[in-house]
């Protein structure tokens, strides 16, 4: 049991050099690469100053005073030494010297050796080990002596053999004794080995939940990659099936025509045979009979005397006429077949055969977040503006519209601080860093610091949600019918956009720009977007009511990829990310419910070119897209 038990962790504890488990006369010693390997056999690879790691290549700078002991891999291999204390047999460390093979029963902590009983008798007599700690194999295996085990052992000092380490100095970063702060460390800014220790630890604690962040970070990422190759695996061997389906399909159906043609040829042959074998029995027949007479003259005129050929000319005359009176038979009229073959290079191959588009990206979830909310509360608007994420939540008039806030968030989603904002419709950040803010139709737009600060009030800027164009202009769109207008920084009015909904208007609507100026707007009352020019001129409609292909059903936020322009658009109710050229014109269906949309209430792009996207009920979303 306790072989096995070893052999499962014995390359942890084994030196890959000389393939030796490690011990008192093999110390493990640690590369920067966190690899081991025992003093004897690291010290052949050393170089100078340096050494280079036999695992990895990577190199390590060997600092004063040699290689750092691996503390943990020790540790780790007493700790499983003392659970297998109980399992197996251990002899006694002392007595070998005189050739003996006792069984020990007690560990010294501070001498690290096993003792048998006669030796621990002698152990607890001498001077110099008359107050070490021995704990019996039991006391090891039960594991309520951790805490004692760790403080028992000692460290000494390497400048100082016969010192412990008790300080550490801040200055040059190394554990020393105490005459190290009255020689080699004097002026140096020294501090009591515990307190340095616990300083380290709350670094190490905290880089042990960085860590932790980024394993998860890593797993979703893992997660999402591995639901990716399912989709291409799944998706390529349906695309092929249906592929070979279809080429059977043509194949089946060309053979039946084929078979068909040909049966109609050979029943057309018959008939037209049948039209023509009567006229060539007669043809066959007259030239039979001339053929004959022919010859009889021929021969009437070569063989007979003059007065043979009066006698004998004319019945052969006679006939001979009668035969050159008779009427030619008339060839009948018939239609030969014709069979005209279309080049294999001239056929539209791919609209028989269909066509495999490539071109859609598979995105990858690289984070994902999720913000608590409260009863009422929902989240509504997304910006990323370089090193943060601003996310908006909403909550309806009759749920408490003092809740309403702006979340920013660092870039891998996580929660940095809040800023509360009464009665708020929407947000845009500034070129400056600032935050603006609308509070519909009837206030104003207020420019707020990240940390919540009043900045300045335009109280003639009015609107429901806003973005800022090409050109650092307020772009503000409301539900009302002030449409859209456009103001500068400093609230002066600048133009204004008809833009009007067909149904009644009960929902907010969402507008975005792209970099050539135009202004599109998601109209969920009207289940489409509408863009227009910077002039205000209306492009193209696009969408209708439905769940198919350029429908939607309530479209809510959308935004523009900023080097293809195109529009992606969230529809909300159908779980799913449209996106549309800059043009108008339908490409694809980005993500849908199969990949884990949930009402999907707006979308933005980094400036990295991840798409970053929230859903209603608190998650956010960053995706890794490929163009």
């Amino acid at each position: 049991m306790a072989t096995s038990k070893i052999d499962q962790i014995e390359d942890q504890f084994t030196c890959s050099i000389c393939q030796e488990k490690y011990g008192k006369l093999k110390i493990p010693k640690g590369l920067k690469c966190l690899h081991s390997f025992c003093e004897d056999c690291i010290s052949e690879w050393a170089e100078g100053s340096q050494v280079t790691c036999p695992t990895c290549r990577v190199v390590t700078k060997i600092p004063d005073g040699g290689l750092r002991t691996n503390f943990v891999i020790q540790n780790l291999q007493d700790a499983l030494e003392s659970t297998l204390l109980a399992e197996q047999v251990v002899h006694c460390d002392v007595c070998p010297g005189h050739g003996q093979q006792i069984q020990a029963v007690v560990k010294c902590l501070q001498c690290h050796d096993f003792l048998c009983e006669r030796c621990q008798s002698a152990h607890k007599i001498a001077k110099p080990s008359r107050d070490h700690r021995l704990l019996t194999f039991k006391e090891l295996a039960s594991g309520n002596f951790k805490d004692e085990i760790r403080s028992a052992k000692v460290i000494y000092c390497p400048s100082h053999k016969s010192e412990k380490v008790e300080f550490f100095c801040t200055q040059d970063k190394v554990p020393i004794c105490m005459k190290c702060t009255i020689i080699e460390h004097k002026n140096h800014d020294c501090i009591h080995l515990d307190t340095a220790a616990n300083n380290l630890k709350s670094k190490l604690n905290d880089l042990v939940q960085q860590a932790e962040s980024k394993l998860k970070n890593l797993i979703q990422i893992s997660q999402s990659t591995e639901s990716v190759k399912n989709k291409i695996i799944a998706n390529t061997q349906s695309v092929n099936k249906d592929m070979r389906k279809n080429r059977d399909k043509l194949i089946k159906q060309l053979t039946e025509q084929v078979e068909t043609y040909v049966f109609l040829l050979l029943c057309q042959k018959e008939d037209q045979l049948k039209m023509i074998m009567p006229c060539q029995s007669e043809l066959e027949v007259q030239m039979a009979y001339l053929q004959s007479a022919k010859e009889f003259l021929e021969n009437l005129m070569k063989t007979c005397s003059d007065a043979e050929m009066l006698l004998t000319a004319g019945q052969g005359e006679e006939r001979m006429k009668t035969l050159l009176q008779e009427a030619v038979p008339d060839l009948p009229s018939v239609h030969l077949p014709e069979y005209t073959v279309t080049p294999v290079g001239d056929l539209d191959l791919p609209s028989l055969c269909g066509q495999v588009d490539c071109s859609k990206p598979a995105p990858i979830l690289i984070h994902e977040g999720n913000i608590p909310l409260g009863d009422g509360q929902v989240l509504y608007q997304v910006e990323h503006t370089g090193d943060t994420i601003l996310v908006g939540v909403w909550s309806n008039p009759k749920d408490k519209p003092e809740t309403r806030k702006i979340v920013i968030l660092d870039e891998e989603g996580r929660k940095q601080t809040e800023i509360t904002r009464p009665n708020m419709f929407g947000f845009t950040e500034l070129p400056n860093g600032n935050i603006a803010v609308s509070y519909g139709p009837e206030s104003c737009v207020q420019y707020c610091s990240k940390d919540g600060q009043l900045v300045k009030e335009l109280p003639g800027v009015k609107g429901e949600r806003m973005i800022l164009n090409k050109d650092s202009q307020l772009v503000m769109c409301d539900t009302g019918p002030n449409g859209v207008s456009i103001y500068n920084l400093e609230g002066k009015w600048v133009k204004k956009i008809n833009d009007r909904s067909e149904s009644k208007v009960t929902i907010v609507k969402h507008i975005t720009t792209n970099t050539s100026g135009d202004i599109i707007i998601s109209d969920p009352n009207d289940d489409c977007i509408r863009a227009y020019n910077s002039q205000g001129q209306l492009k193209f409609k696009y969408g209708s009511k439905g769940n198919g292909q350029g429908q939607f059903n309530a479209p809510n936020g959308l935004c523009t990829h900023p080097e293809t322009g195109d529009i992606y658009i969230c529809d909300f109710n159908n779980d799913r990310i449209h996106v549309v050229s800059r043009e108008g014109d339908f490409k694809y269906f980005l993500l849908t419910k199969d990949d884990g949309m949930n009402d999907p209430k707006d979308v933005c792009f980094s400036p990295d070119g991840h798409l970053v996207l929230v859903e209603e009920g608190g998650k956010v979303k960053i995706y890794k897209t490929r163009q």
